[in-house]
């Protein structure tokens, strides 16, 4: 899989670092699927499929509680932090014991696992929850969902719902997983450092909740070609776009003072798009990258 050649590129070139944030309601729809892999919803004796060649069954039936180890967190509710199963298609629950799940982990090389469902009652997908589980080809992210974690998913999925209330994508959080459909919702506050490292997205935009975007945080997006950050954005950290062979414009807003000198290296056919007198407009010309006015 990709992230697996992904990490040997990467070991001692990130930054790591804990990461908290908050999204909107996610459905399993045709338009949500990957086109690698489809979904056969199953209800009872029912199915719904899509025309998609290989097929993924995302069942409704819950993991047994008893295939997680939980703990009580101070707001009464549990956290699913160790899990031992066999299950090709995860189903978490809602509830452990009459309390709400609010924060998942603990998948980690579960080699098996093929799709994901999180429930809405969860706010945090923690560090590592999926690390290395690189069969994965679906996850249907849960409505209510806050910080997703650092090295929280692999696997090979094309697409992947963000809800509106995440504030923070953690460091490396979907490195290596080939993303060709990604909205970043606008309540996000930073994206950590490789997040979308070698993703497939040919076209991004940056909401002005964003903060920081962190190192290497697109490196090796290498299909992208057009970005625009829009007004808010401040931190623009070093080689975030870096190897970003096709890129051709960016659209940098004057709220950007800081970015790294390595921001755009080997983006050789890129233009920046900047208001006069910018920031941006001034790193332009002194990196010799040729820039436009809007």
């Amino acid at each position: 899989m990709k992230r697996r050649l992904v990490s040997m590129l990467m070991v001692g070139m990130m930054v790591t670092g804990m990461a908290t944030g908050c999204g909107s309601e996610a459905e399993i729809t045709d338009t949500q699927v990957p086109e690698a892999a489809s979904i056969a919803q199953t209800e009872g004796s029912e199915a719904v499929e899509s025309d998609a060649a290989n097929k993924v069954e995302v069942p409704q039936t819950e993991i047994p509680a008893e295939n997680f180890k939980t703990k009580v967190l101070e707001d009464g509710t549990i956290e699913i932090d160790s899990y031992d199963g066999d299950y090709e298609a995860i189903v978490i629950p809602a509830q452990i014991g009459g309390r709400d799940v609010t924060v998942i982990g603990g998948f980690a090389n579960e080699d098996e696992i093929t799709s994901v469902v999180i429930p809405d009652t969860v706010r945090e997908i923690s560090n590592k929850a999926f690390l290395n589980c690189y069969d994965i080809t679906f996850v249907k992210m849960g409505a209510n969902v806050e910080v997703i974690g650092d090295y929280a998913f692999d696997g090979d999925f094309e697409e992947i719902v963000l809800p509106n209330t995440l504030k923070v994508i953690g460091e490396n959080a979907f490195a290596g997983v080939p993303l060709k459909v990604l909205s970043i919702p606008n309540h996000v506050e930073e994206i950590g450092g490789g997040a979308f490292l070698s993703a497939d997205i040919e076209k991004l935009t940056i909401p002005g909740s964003v903060k920081l975007i962190g190192y290497q945080a697109f490196l090796y997006c290498n299909k992208l070609e057009t970005v625009v950050i829009e007004e808010g954005v401040e931190t623009i950290e070093n080689e975030v776009f870096r190897d970003c062979t096709s890129l051709k414009t960016i659209t940098i807003p004057s709220s950007v003072t800081s970015m790294g000198e390595s921001t755009f290296s080997e983006c050789k056919d890129v233009t920046i798009i900047a208001e006069p007198g910018s920031y941006a407009e001034e790193f332009a010309n002194r990196k010799k990258i040729p820039v436009q006015n809007p």
